[in-house]
């Protein structure tokens, strides 16, 4: 018995101590293994690699319309740091737009996680840079260097930050809104080979970002928006994107589930008043009252948007 305590002891130390050297994986770009990840149960044909202005590589899916008789380009934005094809709100809508005419294009969009590792790295250039370029002074003792994370490897911060969740600071933030509206500028460049109308449908908290972007003219204006789930994070910036949908000049229909965020069950009566008080007649909100997410409501989404635009005229 004491042989065999002995002997299961001496394997964990082993496994232990080469897991302790085993040198660190930095995480794969999600890029890298999405397009093969696709490959498998996609048609090729299905899946686009874009390029951004910055000369910057990212996948979109594009099923073009089956009717004969042309809508339009539909682009679907899921909300940042969701997987391609695997959010309930999108997944069906590219499944099906097609068939009622709508050339679908559905955008991969930034993951927080890449553009926080990014800023350590970022970070950490900088601080070398400002070590190297820091006078020396002779003859005097130097006060000690602070300890603090600016001076580790990347690797070793990525590692720190990986295990950890990460905030999204303003910083951040500002750089997916950035990402965001350099894919929605190369899809829409894409999208030039097809007739009809634009269409816009976004979900979560890509809405307000989405919202934003096209109000400062950083992206075409579209002829539609669909906000599915469309929420910001906080009290004021939900406010303020109540305000910003009011004074928008395109139609907008605004879809929730019975069961949602948050911030946007205390917002969404508030976006229909802020709405009305500023004369936005082609504001249209809906609720699905079913106690199921998305997936369960499939064909109720379709109606929802097929509707809408019957009204609006596309």
């Amino acid at each position: 018995m004491l042989k065999t305590f002995l002997l299961i002891s001496l394997m964990f130390f082993a496994v232990e101590t080469r897991s302790n050297n085993a040198p660190l994986q930095v995480p794969t770009q999600h890029a890298e293994w999405l397009y093969q990840d696709l490959q498998r149960f996609l048609p090729d044909h299905q899946i686009q690699t874009l390029q951004t202005a910055q000369e910057q590589a990212f996948i979109a899916l594009v099923k073009e319309q089956t009717t004969g008789i042309p809508k339009g380009v539909a682009f679907l934005i899921p909300d940042f740091s969701q997987g391609i094809l695997k959010q309930a709100a999108l997944s069906n809508l590219y499944q099906t737009l097609n068939d009622y005419g709508w050339t679908n294009v559905l955008l991969t969009t930034p993951h927080y996680e890449d553009i926080q590792q990014a800023n350590i790295v970022l970070s950490d250039e900088s601080a070398q840079s400002s070590v190297d370029s820091a006078p020396t002074v002779t003859g005097e003792s130097q006060p000690a260097a602070p300890s603090d994370t600016s001076q580790e490897a990347p690797s070793e911060q990525i590692q720190k930050v990986s295990s950890q969740n990460l905030a999204l600071t303003t910083q951040t933030m500002g750089q997916i809104a950035l990402d965001l509206q350099q894919r929605v500028a190369a899809a829409v460049e894409f999208a030039g080979q097809f007739p009809g109308f634009y269409l816009m449908v976004c979900e979560g908290k890509s809405c307000p970002l989405l919202v934003d972007l096209i109000a400062e003219q950083k992206v075409p204006r579209p002829d539609a928006l669909v906000m599915l789930s469309g929420h910001a994070l906080g009290q004021t910036a939900n406010r303020n994107f109540a305000e910003a949908i009011s004074l928008t000049d395109f139609p907008v229909l605004d879809l929730r589930q019975a069961w949602d965020n948050r911030w946007l069950e205390d917002n969404f009566e508030w976006r229909r008043k802020v709405a009305r008080k500023n004369f936005k007649t082609d504001f249209r909100q809906r609720k699905l009252n079913s106690y199921y997410d998305y997936y369960g409501q499939e064909r109720r989404v379709v109606k929802e948007i097929y509707g809408f635009l019957h009204t609006v005229g596309m």
